[in-house]
């Protein structure tokens, strides 16, 4: 064989094993995932709390998906069935029904309990390390999302980013190492607000918000050996309202709910309701941040990318070593 195959040859060789370590490295695999917040995640508490019964002047259940604020499996449910082996969206059921799934639908970041009387982020974290009786939680993924209903009650942005980034600190003291927290979408941009004078002054606020997340976020890491994912969903929403299309092709309302529009129609909307001050995403927009969530917690390509330019521009400047 020539030097100048032997040197394609290997390249491939050394090209296919690149791939095939991206490929493992790329994996996300959890045994069990435990779920912290709102509305957003709730998989069935709030309903399993009050009995499925209806909640007067608010909502009637009949209109939603199995307990869920929305009118099919939430994005948690199709992010655990991506990654965790064997056992799937089960693991991220209501508390009730043997799941990790202390979300609450109504619930704030603080301690305590809302005016429903369910728990609060803060008292969601108290059942379950209690439940975990001191031991270690593993590799578990813990997911810390909220702030909106604070936010909307006139809570401080500051104080409601500090909440989260507690909860992260507390559940990192315990052991936890693994971190998924979602950021919010613009909520002005929701279908009850993006028509009102007040669309500018709550996006401005959840921009706020966002950021003195993130800087939270950077102190707990200084904090503790942990890998926090932060997960961008104000960047998904603005990118998804803007081409809808490009994300899924029914999907093409983002400024009005499915629920007061065509719900025979729901896969064309972003949205599925519109209760008091807030939305929630239709089964398709679930799916959209399932995901986005997946694709924030695999390694980033770009360092496999170099690696392979590197490898090639090596080879080749050999190859031109031994012809010269």
């Amino acid at each position: 064989m020539s030097g100048k195959y032997r040197i394609v040859t290997g390249l491939l060789v050394v090209l296919l094993g690149i791939g095939a370590a991206a490929s493992d490295v790329r994996a996300v695999e959890v045994p069990a995932i435990a779920v912290f917040g709102d509305s957003l995640s709730d998989t069935g508490n709030l309903y399993d709390a009050v009995g499925g019964a209806d909640i007067p002047f608010v909502l009637s259940w009949d209109d939603y998906y199995q307990g869920r604020f929305s009118n099919g499996p939430l994005w948690i449910e199709h992010l655990a069935d991506r990654i965790v082996p064997n056992v799937g969206s089960a693991s991220v059921q209501a508390v009730g029904l043997g799941g990790l799934n202390f979300a609450f639908g109504s619930a704030k970041t603080g301690s305590g309990t809302n005016f429903l009387g369910v728990p609060n982020m803060g008292t969601q974290v108290d059942s379950y390390l209690g439940a975990l009786g001191g031991q270690s939680p593993g590799d578990t993924l813990f997911v810390v999302w909220g702030g909106a209903n604070d936010l909307y009650a006139g809570t401080p942005f500051d104080s409601v980013a500090e909440d989260i980034a507690g909860h992260v600190a507390r559940l990192a003291q315990q052991g936890g190492h693994q971190f998924l927290v979602p950021n919010l979408s613009p909520l002005g941009d929701l279908p009850l607000h993006i028509n009102t004078t007040n669309r500018d002054e709550l996006n401005t606020l959840t921009a706020d918000f966002n950021a003195h997340l993130a800087s939270e976020l950077t102190l707990v890491r200084s904090d503790y050996d942990v890998t926090i994912h932060e997960f961008d969903i104000s960047t998904l929403f603005q990118a998804v309202s803007a081409d809808p299309q490009a994300y899924h092709d029914e999907l093409s309302i983002v400024d009005q709910a499915a629920l007061t529009g065509d719900p025979t129609q729901a896969d064309q909307y972003l949205f599925w309701d519109e209760l008091d001050d807030v939305s929630h995403p239709t089964r398709v927009g679930h799916a959209l941040i399932a995901e986005a969530a997946y694709q924030t917690m695999i390694p980033e390509p770009g360092s496999v990318a170099l690696l392979v330019t590197g490898v090639a521009a090596l080879t080749l400047r050999r190859r031109g070593r031994v012809r010269a």
